[in-house]
C-alpha cells in the first residue's frame, strides 16, 4: 500500500527542487553573463507558480494514476532541460553577435585611428571594446596609447582598470 505522507514529502522535495532550478535558470543569464533581462519579481513568480503547479500536479498524478508518476517526472525533468538548453542557446547566440558587432567596430576603430592617429578618444573606446572581447593585453596597450594622446582622469581610471584586471583583481568604481 502506499504510503501518503511518503508521497507528500516526495512530491514537496521534488517541487522545492524543480522550482529551485529553474530560478537558477532564469538567473544565470543575470550571474553568468552580466545581464538581467527578467526582473527579480518576475523571476520570483515564475518560481512561485512552478513550485504550485509541480507539487499539485505532481501530488494528482500520484494519488491518481500511480503508475504514470515516473513517466510524468521524467517529463517534468525534460521539460526543465530543454527550457536550460534553450536558454543557454540564447545566451550563447546573443554573445557570438555582441562580439561580431564588437569586432566590426574595432575595424572601423582601427579605420579611423590610422587616418587620425592622435586622437585619444579611439584609443579608449579600442580599449573598452577589446576588454569585453576578453584581449586584456591589447586592451591595456590601446588604454596606455590613450592616457599618452589624452592624459584625462577618464583615460587613467580607464588603464587602471584594466591593469588591475590582467593582475587578477577587480577594480571597483570604474563606471567606463
Amino acid at each position: 500500500m502506499r504510503n501518503p505522507f511518503l508521497i507528500i514529502v516526495f512530491c514537496t522535495l521534488f517541487a522545492l527542487a524543480y522550482a529551485w532550478a529553474l530560478i537558477s535558470i532564469i538567473e544565470r543569464e543575470t550571474q553568468q553573463y552580466g545581464r538581467g533581462l527578467v526582473s527579480f519579481a518576475d523571476t520570483f513568480l515564475a518560481g512561485i507558480f512552478a513550485l504550485g503547479f509541480v507539487y499539485l500536479s505532481d501530488l494528482a498524478v500520484m494519488f491518481l494514476k500511480p503508475g504514470l508518476a515516473l513517466y510524468y517526472n521524467v517529463l517534468l525533468l525534460t521539460l526543465l532541460l530543454g527550457f536550460a538548453l534553450y536558454k543557454e542557446s540564447g545566451h550563447k547566440l546573443r554573445e557570438v553577435l555582441r562580439n561580431k558587432k564588437l569586432r566590426a567596430e574595432m575595424r572601423v576603430l582601427g579605420e579611423r585611428a590610422a587616418g587620425d592617429p592622435s586622437n585619444a578618444a579611439y584609443f579608449e573606446r579600442a580599449s573598452e571594446i577589446l576588454e569585453k572581447l576578453g584581449e586584456l593585453d591589447n586592451a591595456a596597450e590601446a588604454a596606455r596609447r590613450a592616457v599618452k594622446l589624452g592624459p584625462t582622469v577618464r583615460n587613467m581610471m580607464r588603464l587602471k582598470h584594466i591593469e588591475e584586471e590582467l593582475r587578477g583583481g577587480h577594480s571597483e568604481g570604474y563606471g567606463g
